[in-house]
């Protein structure tokens, strides 16, 4: 099916009748103000989908069992050559200083991970405007029923009753993908590659241009250049090297992570060897 997407929102006179121009309208002192801050104001669009649960439990589990396995190793080689003769010895040293260090690196990884945007497409007048035909019904009902909500509550009527008005707002567009050129994208490989403007219904944003977009089931958030999202980490990774988004800091934490356990694996191995574990 075919959806025209036109590149400004519609727009009404005074009296209900079209605009002759409805890319702009007067606010009454003879100046033109854009529709698109007079109609919908993106601020008050509808939520965004919450995360799955599962994000904050994923992220919880990874970070307890790579930040656990990490200070293992960094006890068991404080502990193995914390005896003054395997001080003195040059090699046991190196490992020491190479284990500790490697071991902090993890933790300002894993503090990073959590903090660092990894490339969500986030709400913004350059986003979320023009909003398509199809999705401003829903948008005006929302925020309708928000209004009245407010005024009631304001007039200390029932929750029940206001809430009841927010449920029955329009439904959202059962398409999942808007393009600028009007195509529905719900087949075109799940929005993952756009190849022009292509507005999620979901987040009810533009990702433009031909940058390598999903939407992420688990996070529900539209990402940029995205790559996969990590069940350890519970985080969308996605960006591009050296210091785009999360991924240089995915790549980073593993690369650390691998050589952290193989170091402790030698140094314990070596100490071994040197006569026991003190």
């Amino acid at each position: 099916a075919v959806l025209d997407t036109p590149p400004i929102m519609s727009s009404l006179d005074k009296d209900g009748t079209r605009a002759a121009n409805p890319s702009v309208e007067e606010d009454g002192s003879g100046d033109t103000i854009s529709n698109q801050e007079t109609e919908i104001d993106w601020k008050l669009l509808p939520p965004l989908p919450a995360p799955e649960e599962a994000k904050h439990k994923e992220f919880r589990c990874g970070s307890c069992i790579l930040g656990g396995a990490a200070a293992m190793c960094f006890v068991a080689v404080q502990s193995a050559f914390g005896s003054s003769d395997a001080q003195e010895n040059i090699i046991a040293s190196i490992f020491v200083i190479a284990v500790s260090s490697l071991f902090f690196i993890e933790i300002v990884c894993l503090m990073a991970m959590y903090s660092k945007d990894p490339g969500v497409v986030k709400r913004s007048p350059s986003t979320c405007y023009p909003i398509p035909t199809q999705v401003q019904p829903y948008a005006r009902s929302y925020i309708q029923a928000q209004q009245q909500q407010q005024q009631q509550r304001q007039q200390n009527q029932s929750n029940v009753e206001s809430d009841a008005l927010v449920q029955e707002t329009v439904p959202a567009p059962s398409e999942l993908y808007i393009s600028m050129e009007g195509e529905n994208n719900n087949d075109n490989n799940h929005g993952r590659e756009a190849t022009m403007d292509t507005y999620c219904v979901r987040c009810l944003v533009w990702r433009r241009g031909k940058k390598k977009y999903f939407h992420c089931n688990t996070c529900q958030r539209c990402v940029s250049h995205y790559d996969h999202h990590c069940n350890v980490f519970g985080r969308c990774i996605a960006g591009r090297l050296p210091f785009q988004g999360n991924l240089p800091i995915f790549y980073i934490t593993i690369a650390t992570s691998g050589l952290l356990y193989a170091l402790t694996a030698i140094g314990l191995a070596w100490r071994v060897g040197m006569g026991g574990l003190i």
